[in-house]
């Protein structure tokens, strides 16, 4: 059994490296370390009796040639070596670079970690037997599964994300130590809402050749997902930024990427989500222009103009109409004291 003074050893090293990792963010760094820690000594024969030693040889595993490996389908990827020499893992993926060498993808790091959904983890046995959590954790497999399109990472869950062009969609999808799975829970705890989960068979009666296949896991993780969604149109969310339904103003199943799969015990996996880039979220910073210096400098993006003016009560001019003679109860808060506008061909006085 992994101990905590064992996982210190690569705590800072696996901090670094992941720093602005998708799994870090959404695993944190106890769970990204015991998963590198695993990856390491059961894939790659680290020995962790010696510390320095195996602490070394755990980051020669992040670079090539005293870089981090290029991997052309996933360029922001943190890789982790998969050596040759030895039989690589059942149901991990493992990934070409440049020169042709096989890697891991242990993390993959991201400019907006705002955008990735914040499930919590299921953490088989935490309460009942803490000591055999570790046994569990321990024994499954450590990298996350991820989800590579014709469009780079991530498939929409919506109804238009395609699976018949998945990297690695044939690869069988089987517990770590190379037996089949006939049936996995995906367990979503979504900021929110209380737990969920749903049972996936991994048999397909109508594809047969998709059975017991990655392709398959990751079709149907996305079924159960819009189920989840659909089903909570009417169910109050105790994080409205987070709240879900396919209904105005909640996140829906076509706002959501699948970018992996994470397995967390022996039978159950979860998802690691993002919302699409272009989304706008209905509680982000108002567009009103009395909002402050933000809104100052919202009106300059937009092509108006903006010129200061001392007073705190101004004539407001849009076109050749005088509207009003405008309060700006918040002028105090603009870096210059008050706005004037000219939305289309007005005049300043």
């Amino acid at each position: 059994m992994t101990s905590n003074s064992q996982l210190s050893l690569i705590h800072a090293l696996v901090e670094a490296e992941h720093a602005n990792g998708i799994l870090h963010h959404v695993l944190k760094l106890e769970g990204v370390t015991r998963r590198t820690f695993a990856v390491a000594v059961r894939y790659n024969n680290g020995n962790p009796t010696a510390p320095e030693t195996f602490r070394a040889f755990v980051q020669s595993c992040y670079r090539e040639e005293h870089h981090r490996p290029y991997i052309p389908c996933i360029p922001n990827a943190v890789a982790f070596y998969a050596r040759p020499d030895l039989q690589p893992a059942h149901s991990a993926h493992t990934y070409l670079s440049f020169s042709g060498k096989a890697w891991y993808i242990l993390d993959v790091t991201a400019s907006d970690l705002s955008r990735i959904v914040p499930l919590g983890v299921y953490v088989p046995y935490h309460k009942m037997a803490p000591g055999r959590t570790a046994t569990v954790l321990d024994s499954i497999e450590p990298i996350a599964l991820w989800v590579v399109g014709n469009d780079g990472l991530g498939i929409p869950v919506g109804l238009k994300g395609d699976v018949k062009a998945l990297l690695h969609g044939d690869k069988p999808f089987t517990h770590a130590n190379g037996c089949t799975r006939t049936t996995v829970l995906v367990k979503v705890k979504w900021p929110g809402y209380n737990i969920w989960e749903a049972q996936i068979r991994m048999k397909n009666e109508s594809r047969p050749e998709d059975s017991y296949t990655f392709r398959r896991l990751v079709n149907q993780v996305k079924i159960k997902i819009r189920k989840f969604i659909s089903d909570r149109a009417d169910v109050e969310s105790r994080n409205p930024h987070w709240a879900v339904g396919e209904v105005p103003g909640r996140l829906s199943a076509e706002d959501i990427i699948l970018l992996a799969i994470v397995v967390v015990s022996q039978g159950a996996v979860m998802p690691i989500l993002k919302v699409r880039d272009d989304y706008v979220f209905p509680d982000s910073a108002s567009n009103d222009i009395t909002s402050g210096a933000a809104a100052e400098s919202a009106l300059h993006l937009s092509g108006c103009q903006a010129i200061s003016n001392p007073a705190a009560r101004v004539p407001f001019f849009c076109g050749a109409f005088d509207f009003a003679l405008c309060d700006f109860p918040n002028a105090g808060q603009f870096r210059d004291p008050c706005v004037f506008i000219d939305c289309f061909q007005g005049l300043y006085n």
